[in-house]
């Protein structure tokens, strides 16, 4: 993934072309999700793709950046969240590890 502002390609620094989207599916909690627009770049020199994901979605993850936080900082845990699709146990301790 690429920063906001970057328009060079972090592999080998060359030139990006935006070259469309994709979208992606975040979960924010009490079964509700937002369909994220994620742009979509393309490498002039090294031909590598790459994206830019909005400030509040995290590399990888499907839960919110809003969710992930608060059980970093100790502010939620699994008996707190009342939806179906919660994280389980062991993401929580994997995002607890970083």
């Amino acid at each position: 993934m690429i920063n906001k502002n970057d328009t060079k390609c972090p592999k080998c620094g060359g030139k990006m072309q935006p070259r469309g989207y994709y979208w992606r599916k975040i979960q924010l909690g009490n079964n509700n999700f937002k369909k994220v627009k994620v742009k979509r770049f393309r490498c002039n020199d090294c031909g590598s793709w790459h994206g830019k994901l909005p400030d509040d979605v995290l590399r990888y993850k499907r839960y919110s950046k809003a969710i992930i936080e608060g059980f970093n900082k100790g502010k939620l845990n699994t008996d707190m969240l009342e939806y179906e699709n919660f994280p389980c146990d062991i993401t929580v301790k994997n995002w607890l590890k970083k």
